[in-house]
Order: structure tokens, then sequence, then C-alpha cells
């Protein structure tokens, strides 16, 4: 369990330590270092543990502010990463948030505007690092902790970072809701909490709504079929689209920057990309794709001269077989047999490239790739196999184009497969 050592985590620690099996309880104490007491609250924790024969791990994490985030938000991160980092698999952590907790939560997400995602509040549990995070306190009033501790016998520390008015919460908890049971409504910690639990039923309901629309509205790589999502209500598609873009573990744009992907999906626009922040989304045809910001090609390499016949070149090798010969598993290009002992040249693409078919027909490479479902950020580092006439021979690893396939009756073909990846 997360043991700050004021009074609520105390109270966990003390209901814990009388209701589970022996050694079955461990807890942790994160030292921010932000207080010059620190050092001071973490040798109370140690000194509890020991009476209880709680083992104790005390954790050190830099959480300097930086320009434009908030310190406070910035001990979160910290907090929780120090405390997902050793948690073991299986493992649950036990946090002692309660009631109080969850209505200042609702009433600041309502204030910055947030969807159902922060209006539904904490959940009592959830997946975490390797683990589970757990909040068996989040239906207490903290009166109620309180008068268990002071039974107890047991002291708690005041972090005077709990009354400062520099922080929101602080101030939603000090200001906000004693104002709002002076207006009339003395129940308000309780009622807000409540419509935080009925925000996170709703939530759930829609998760599994949005879940089942974005299946329908998406293919086996994760493209979205704007021909399907057109199909939906506005409403239904934003939420399918928050659900894919979820799925792929990007930034959650927000309500106008969404509105700007949904419209684009829906719009008769191809072959154009809009991003937002940490994101991508790319259309190519009647598909979309959600991609991440930093997707970038890796360097490209220089052009380089290949002689086939001289050895492998970075993740392709040739050889010489006869025409026929059963192919292999991996990807492959089977090209003419005299392009084996030539001098070839593998390059990547600028724009603008054209290519002949089998047909002789002439096509643009990029608009290949789109059909292909190629992204943008990937086509940059397909390598191009050319003769030395300046023909193209092959996209490696997609296709062979006209002038590479063997001529027809030719006993041997050039066979490239991919060699060991480096």
């Amino acid at each position: 369990m997360a043991l700050s050592g004021g009074l609520d985590s105390t109270a966990l620690l003390l209901g814990l330590h009388d209701l589970s099996p022996a050694g079955s309880l461990r807890a942790a104490h994160v030292h921010h270092g932000l207080h010059p007491d620190a050092d001071a609250w973490a040798e109370h924790c140690r000194q509890l543990c020991e009476r209880l024969q709680v083992p104790l791990e005390i954790l050190h994490v830099s959480c300097a502010k930086r320009p434009g985030e908030s310190q406070e938000e910035q001990a979160r991160l910290a907090r929780y990463q120090a405390l997902g980092e050793i948690l073991r698999p299986g493992e649950w952590l036990l946090t002692a948030h309660h009631r109080q907790d969850q209505a200042e939560t609702l009433l600041l997400q309502l204030l910055r505007g947030a969807g159902l995602d922060g209006l539904a509040g904490m959940p009592p549990r959830q997946p975490f690092a390797a683990g589970f995070l757990a909040r068996p306190l989040l239906d207490c009033e903290r009166a109620a902790m309180q008068a268990f501790v002071e039974i107890q016998g047991v002291a708690w520390i005041e972090d005077p970072a709990n009354t400062s008015a520099d922080f929101r919460r602080n101030r939603v908890r000090r200001q906000l809701i004693p104002f709002l049971q002076q207006l009339g409504w003395p129940a308000a910690v309780e009622t807000v909490a409540r419509s935080a639990a009925n925000l996170a039923d709703a939530k759930a309901v829609v998760a599994e709504a949005a879940a089942a629309d974005w299946a329908a509205c998406s293919d086996a790589q994760g493209r979205v079929r704007r021909d399907a999502l057109r199909r939906l209500s506005p409403a239904r598609q934003r939420y399918a689209l928050r659900h894919g873009i979820q799925a792929r573990h990007l930034p959650m744009p927000g309500r106008d920057a969404l509105e700007r992907l949904r419209l684009r999906l829906v719009g008769p626009d191809t072959g154009k990309t809009l991003e937002w922040a940490g994101g991508v989304l790319w259309l190519h045809g009647e598909h979309g794709q959600f991609l991440p910001a930093d997707e970038a090609p890796a360097p490209v390499p220089a052009e380089s001269r290949w002689r086939p016949a001289a050895g492998p070149l970075a993740a392709w090798q040739a050889m010489l077989l006869p025409a026929g010969s059963p192919p292999p598993s991996a990807p492959y290009h089977d090209l003419r047999a005299d392009l084996f002992g030539q001098e070839l040249r593998v390059a990547y693409r600028r724009g603008g490239e054209h290519y002949l078919t089998g047909q002789g027909h002439r096509r643009s490479l990029k608009k290949v790739l789109q059909e292909l479902g190629v992204p943008p950020r990937a086509r940059a580092r397909l390598p191009l196999l050319y003769d030395a006439e300046g023909r193209l021979l092959a996209v490696l690893g997609l296709f062979t184009c006209g002038p590479g396939l063997p001529r027809p009756g030719e006993e041997r073909v050039m066979r490239m497969t991919r060699s060991i990846e480096r």
C-alpha cells in the first residue's frame, strides 16, 4: 500500500493490518524531497511500520518543477511511476482516497470541461503497472477515518501543502465545498460523489458501445473504414474514434481537435494528413489511419551501389536459382538472371518516381503506395532497386517492376530474399 503518513493512509494501514493475513501486506513511502520535513515524515512512517511489523520501502523521487507544469502534478506522476516500478506481477497497490477526494475530483474535472472519462472520477479498481490499483476507502467519510485512527491512539502527519491556497484541490476542499454546503446542500460531498458513481456507470456503457462501433468501423489492420463510420451518428462517431485512438495508445485529442478528425474522416478528402498533439491522421482512399506524431522515418541511408554476385546488401541477399523454384515464406523478388553480375543502385524515395508495369504501363509510385496503404512516414524508408540505366526494378519488400521481371523462357532467375535484419 501507499503510505504518506497522513491521516488517510494511516487509517488504511491500520485497517489492512487488522484484516490482512500475516506477510501479505507491505508499505511504500514516496520521499519527494519537496518539504524541509520530508526526512522526518519518512522516519515517522518507518517507526509506524516497525511497530506494526509491516515491511516498508522508502522511494526517493525527483520532481523538480518544469516551466508550464504544475509541481503538484509532477509530484503525482513521479509518485505513481515509483510505486509502479516496485509492484510485482499480479500485486495490488492500495491507496487511501476517500469520498471527499472523489467529490473534489469530479468538481475539478467539471470545471476543466472534462468528458465522461474525467467526470467518472477515480475508479475503485483498475489495471496498474504489472498488477492493479485499488481504492478500498472510496465510499468512506474522512470523519469516520479520523475517529478510527484516534481510537487506535496513532499520530499522523499534517502536510502543510494540504492547507495551501496555491493548489486548486485545496481551494475546492476548503472554499468551494463549504460554500455549497452553506448554500443549502449540506450533503454536497456525498451527492457529488454519488454523481461520479453514476457517471462511471454511464462511462462503462458508452465504452462498450464505442468498442462495438469501432470494431464495425475498422479493419484487421486497425484502419478506419470511412464508409462504415459515416453510417453512425456524430456522437457515436466521436466515441468510436476515441476508442480507436486509445487502442493505438496515442494521446487523446481535445474535443475541438477530435471534431476536426471526425469531419476529415467523414468528408470527401483523401490522400491527406491531419495532426494533433501526439498523433497524425492519414487518409488514403476510403481508409484512415492513426499514427504516432513522432513516427518519423529513421535516417535514410545514403544511395549505394551493389553487385549482387559480390554478397548481401543490408537486409537483402541474392542468388541464382532455376526458374520456378518453390517460393520462400519470407518476402522475396524473382528478377532477371542477368542482373546478378551487374552493378545495381539502391536509393530511396525523393518524390515524383514512376515505373513501368509488366504490361508496359507507366505508373506513379506515390499513387501505388497510397493504394497499398503504406503510411507517408514509411514510404521514405522503402529501398528502391535500379539498374545502371536508371530503370526502377523493384520496390524491395513490396513488388517487382516490369524492367526487373524475368524474361519468358529464362531458365534461371535472380532471387532476392531478406537476410538477417541488422
